[in-house]
């Protein structure tokens, strides 16, 4: 499922390349596991839920920049499940690819 109320994000993966990743909308992935970090929903400066509609990738309404955002650590499950997530996400889009 997708989750759609806010927006997620890992302020390390928007430091190194400004974009969304698509994983970060699934429900079920709340970590990042390249950084091992628990993926952001608020901004740290206004504490309201990250939107789509915002001025930049990096962002948030109020001006703050979530690439300088601090990220708590995740756990060892929450990085587990994350790249497992992933690693289907990838698998899905080759199948796709291979079909056409």
């Amino acid at each position: 499922a997708i989750y759609k109320y806010a927006k997620k994000l890992c302020p390390h993966c928007l430091t190194e390349s400004a974009y969304c990743r698509k994983i970060w909308d699934w429900d079920l992935v709340t970590a990042c596991y390249i950084h091992q970090c628990v993926l952001m929903k608020q901004c740290s400066s206004c504490h309201k839920n990250i939107q789509w509609s915002r001025p930049a990738v990096t962002r948030c309404r109020c001006g703050f920049d979530f690439r300088t955002g601090l990220a708590q650590t995740a756990t060892f499950h929450q990085v587990n499940l994350s790249a497992y997530l992933s690693s289907l996400e990838k698998s899905l889009a080759t199948v796709q690819i291979s079909r056409d």
